[in-house]
Formats: C-alpha cells, structure tokens, sequence
C-alpha cells in the first residue's frame, strides 16, 4: 500500500503519524491500495474532530484528515483517533450503500424520514466503530 502525507506543519507532526500507521496499519483493509494522509489547519473553529476518514472504494483509496488539534491531545486519545478513523474504512462500503443509496431513496419519498434515518445511522455507526476502536486499544 502506498501511503501520502500532505501539509503537515513539521516534519515531527508527521513522523508522529507514520509512527502510528507502523503500529495500526494492519487495521487498513488490503484492497486499500491508496492512504492518503492529509494535516488540515481546523482554526476556523467549526471543526471540533481530530481527525476524520474518507473511503473512496472505486479509486482503491483512502483519505485520512488529521486537523490541528489532534496534536494536543494524550497519546492514548491519539492512537484510539487512529484505530477510530482506519475502521471507518471497514464500514465504508455499508455506509455509501445505506447512506448514498437507500437513505437518498427514502428522501424521495419522505424527507423527514430520511434525515432520521441518516442521524440514526451515523450515531450507530460511530457507536460500533467506537466500541470496536476501544477493544482493540485495550489489546494492544
């Protein structure tokens, strides 16, 4: 697998981060043939993540976005953010079908239903990839 890294401030910041995939990288789907990792400036103040995944599975590739404030946290909080965001690839697909399909279906339809059926699901979502990011850390 390929991997980029773009606009990190230092070159601290982004050994910081290739340390992490050292470790976590075996998380990344092999049919992933692309990560690119990207350092974003978030001092706009309306992005509160610290980092955030973008599958794109008919380019083989993934975006991984890591804002500013990443950097200030404790470590534990960093490597669970790494393991977070790389299972976002895993449900990737299951979340283009629901969201990108059916989701847009049902908004045809019914648009209130639809914007429930989204939150719903992002919460559910999060949850499991949440959950699922902790037993990892917890067995590392």
């Amino acid at each position: 697998m390929k991997i980029n890294f773009e606009n990190f401030r230092s070159p601290s910041q982004q050994k910081e981060i290739e340390d992490l995939l050292k470790v976590y990288g075996s998380i990344i789907p092999s049919y992933v043939k692309t990560l690119n990792v990207v350092n974003w400036d978030d001092s706009d103040g309306e992005n509160r993540d610290y980092a955030s995944m973008k599958y794109e599975p008919k380019y083989l590739e993934a975006n991984l976005n890591i804002y500013n404030r990443f950097f200030s946290n404790k470590e534990q909080v960093k490597k669970l953010t790494i393991i977070h965001e790389l299972l976002h690839i895993h449900v990737g697909r299951i979340s283009s079908l629901v969201r990108d399909d059916v989701i847009k279906y049902v908004a045809t339809k019914n648009e209130d239903l639809s914007i429930f059926m989204d939150r719903s699901y992002i919460g559910l979502e999060e949850e499991f990839v949440e959950h699922f990011a902790n037993f990892i850390l917890d067995r590392s």
